[in-house]
């Protein structure tokens, strides 16, 4: 807990070190004005991380993909599993990018190789 923590002399520092994030800001740049992955529009349209940066994901290209603002603010909401199962087209773009989502876990993920 904080108060052991804080006790412990190591006040001030990060109890788990994170991994060091990939930060791209013209890639992420990059996305404005390409379609949407759910509806198409090019209108307002930003970067999404596919696994959010807090869980590690990084501005690396197959972790991103386009989407509208109103695309962008309901995945957030609602999380990427039932985007995928509200929208199909959004699960073919991510098969194209080379992600894989497993129904029965209701996971996304990466097929490495």
């Amino acid at each position: 807990c904080k108060k052991h923590f804080e006790q412990s002399g190591l006040r001030g520092m990060n109890p788990v070190p994170k991994k060091k994030r990939i930060k791209d800001a013209s890639l992420l740049r990059s996305y404005r004005g390409k379609p949407c992955a759910v509806c198409g529009t090019t209108e307002g349209t930003e970067a999404h991380h596919i696994i959010s940066v807090g869980a590690g994901g990084n501005d690396e290209e197959f972790g991103l993909m386009c989407l509208c603002r109103t695309h962008h603010t309901l995945t957030h909401g609602i999380g990427i599993s039932k985007m995928i199962e509200k929208f199909p087209s959004l699960y073919e773009h991510l098969k194209q990018k080379g992600w894989h989502y497993d129904n029965s876990i209701r996971k996304l993920r990466r097929n490495m190789g």
